[in-house]
């Protein structure tokens, strides 16, 4: 896949992961957009070939490092090898700035072929979070919120205790 090929494929899945994130989140985005590329796993593997490991090794230097859309393109088009697919979702919004992430499979391919997503590698999600009731709006910024997981998990760990209880007094 060529760089302008690429570029035209970030821009119009950038802009239909603002649309469907709009419809799910309260927040305020900005106009201003910034990239943060993170891969989807971090160990170097064997099945890794060189330009892969070498690449990989980039990525994990630059972790949250916020990146505009020209400095993305040049950072995941290689030789015209793209990642095999790339999770795209907003990060973060706030009225300054709104952080996309792409989450980047370590594998470079010549041409992704994913007849499902509307523009291939691009494959648009929304983190949701644990405690929202379907239908309901929420924070797109809840990840960033330590309490709301730490609420969430004991929640979690409080219906686990009552069922051990329960499960106690049967016997």
């Amino acid at each position: 896949m060529d760089k302008n090929t690429f570029a035209s494929h970030l821009e119009k899945a950038t802009n239909a992961t603002l649309e469907v994130t709009k419809e799910h989140c309260w927040n305020v985005f900005s106009e201003n957009i910034l990239y943060i590329i993170k891969p989807n796993d971090l160990k170097v593997s064997k099945s890794l070939d060189a330009d892969e490991k070498r690449i990989l090794r980039q990525r994990i230097k630059e972790l949250n490092k916020k990146l505009t859309l020209p400095e993305v393109v040049v950072r995941l088009t290689y030789d015209k090898r793209v990642p095999a697919r790339i999770n795209i979702s907003v990060n973060k919004s706030t009225k300054n700035e709104t952080t996309i992430e792409l989450k980047t499979s370590r594998r470079l391919i010549r041409e992704p072929n994913h007849s499902h997503d509307l523009f291939p590698p691009f494959h648009i999600s929304i983190p949701v979070p644990p405690l929202n009731k379907e239908g309901q709006n929420f924070d797109v910024n809840w990840q960033h919120r330590w309490w709301t997981l730490n609420v969430w998990l004991w929640k979690r760990n409080q219906r686990k205790q009552k069922r051990k209880k329960r499960i106690k007094r049967k016997k």
